[in-house]
């Protein structure tokens, strides 16, 4: 799964929508709509804002399976 379709399945998840992402991170809404739809992917700092956003990992913003060894 890409970025885009994970963070549209985070926002679902979690009862959002891209204007309260967008509030919550500083994020302009044009920006926001080209990572949703896939035609850009966010800087490391957008998407630090973004998962501090929706309070998850990085890892988990990218859809990054947790290894076992990590627990």
């Amino acid at each position: 799964m890409g970025f885009n379709e994970n963070l549209k399945l985070l926002l679902l998840e979690k009862s959002m929508k891209q204007a309260d992402l967008c509030r919550m991170t500083g994020i302009q809404t044009s920006l926001m709509s080209e990572y949703i739809n896939g035609r850009k992917s966010p800087t490391i700092g957008n998407a630090i804002l973004i998962a501090d956003a929706l309070n998850i990992s990085l890892d988990d913003l990218v859809g990054l399976p947790r290894s076992k060894e990590a627990w």
